[in-house]
């Protein structure tokens, strides 16, 4: 084993270590969970959306989650080393497989290069298999080949459909779960063509794309919906919920105080204060609903007093139909969800960055001799902080206190 092998070895047994396993939780308390592939895994690949909502909705879960995911559209013979190196040590009990859009180098389909992805990547199941893993294999979803003169020329959303039918077929003969991320984003396109599903460069999934297979995962691990209803009464200033307490105060005839306390945090797609939209195919999964009787028509401002954020104005119409407070509202900017959300999104990126920092500095490059000891030092401190965020994530709250202001603006009724 070389040096680098071995500080990988003791990056992953550091973080395996000391956690006691309760009864399953969501997808299980116990369960090391990795997401490994490609640049649709590198954070913030598609995992985060699954990892937050798991963490959210269940919070005395200990369930880990690594994503691991390489800086390219890389090909199967990286996913072997990598897998050797950074997947293995952690001893997963649930991979989620997702490579492929790299796999087709660009080219037309080819039924020789498709049955060669067919066999290594039963052969990378079957090793994931062998450490006691369930498996699940995502298909690359089906890339733009309007954003790109080469993916059109080339036939690539040929090729890529090529590819996710031999992994499909891989996944078969060797009893993983298909997660269909490459059908599902066809028949996005199909049925809402002006839906942007990939970035510029025709490849890299947007959010709404990886909402997609983020749902996918959600349905395949049979994991519960949040479904949350705030009902207040305008008129007579009362109000009722079934998750956390409510309390509404009356500031002025125009203006209601709504006390939250121990409300479930919406949901974080992977950047900054970003939670999820209505658009996003797992927005199903998260409804955290306001819904305001008796209130007059017009126009609603909402807002946590004393914020510095813009309120957010709402039709009035709108909120006596129901709200779904997960999207864009106040809840997103209250400190609570600042809190948690920043401590997990600079654990897995500072993993991703980790990897990719020893990937370029230690191995594309190997550093001088009287440097060495400098770069594994750095990157021993690296895994300790992300350690250590794992451990303050794990005592940090999942729900929110905190007060909406909704006030009726002039002019309406």
């Amino acid at each position: 084993m070389n040096r680098f092998r071995g500080l990988m070895v003791a990056f992953v047994l550091l973080a395996t270590s000391g956690w006691v396993h309760g009864d399953p939780v969501g997808v299980g308390n116990g369960d090391r969970v990795v997401f490994f592939g490609d640049k649709t895994v590198s954070y913030p690949g598609f995992g985060v959306f699954v990892e937050n909502f798991v963490r959210v909705k269940y919070p005395e879960s200990r369930a880990r989650f690594w994503h691991v995911g390489s800086r390219g559209y890389d090909r199967l013979t990286k996913a072997g080393e990598m897998f050797e190196e950074l997947v293995a040590p952690i001893k997963p009990t649930v991979v989620v497989l997702s490579w492929g859009l790299g796999e087709g180098e660009m080219k037309p389909p080819n039924d020789e290069r498709a049955s060669g992805v067919k066999a290594d990547y039963g052969k990378l199941i079957e090793k994931c298999q062998a450490l006691g893993a369930k498996v699940f294999v995502v298909t690359p979803p089906s890339p733009d080949i309007a954003k790109k003169t080469i993916l059109r020329v080339n036939r690539y959303g040929e090729s890529v459909q090529q590819i996710s039918s031999a992994m499909a077929s891989a996944a078969g003969a060797t009893g993983a779960v298909v997660i269909d991320w490459n059908s599902a984003t066809r028949q996005m396109k199909a049925n809402k063509p002006d839906v942007s599903l990939v970035d510029k460069d025709g490849l890299l999934p947007t959010a709404i794309s990886k909402s997609i297979v983020g749902k996918l995962i959600l349905d395949a691990w049979k994991i519960e919906r949040m479904d949350v209803t705030v009902r207040i009464d305008w008129a007579a200033r009362t109000g009722r919920t079934n998750a956390g307490r409510v309390n509404v105060t009356a500031v002025s005839d125009r203006v209601v105080h709504v006390a939250l306390q121990d409300f479930p945090m919406p949901l974080f797609t992977g950047r900054r204060d970003q939670t999820f939209s209505d658009a996003m195919a797992c927005a199903g999964y998260c409804r955290l609903m306001l819904k305001v009787d008796n209130l007059p028509d017009g126009v609603v401002a909402m807002v946590e007093p004393g914020s510095r954020s813009r309120p957010v104005k709402v039709r009035a119409d709108r909120l006596k139909s129901g709200l779904n407070l997960a999207s864009r509202s106040p809840l997103s900017a209250s400190s609570g969800f600042k809190e948690f959300t920043d401590l997990v999104q600079s654990k897995n990126f500072r993993y991703s960055e980790t990897v990719r920092w020893v990937d370029r500095n230690m191995k594309e490059k190997p550093p001088e001799p009287e440097l060495r000891q400098s770069y594994e030092t750095y990157f021993l401190s690296q895994t300790q902080y992300h350690e250590g965020l794992v451990k303050v994530i794990a005592r940090t709250g999942r729900t929110l206190d905190l007060i909406l202001e909704l006030s009726l603006l002039p002019g309406s009724n």
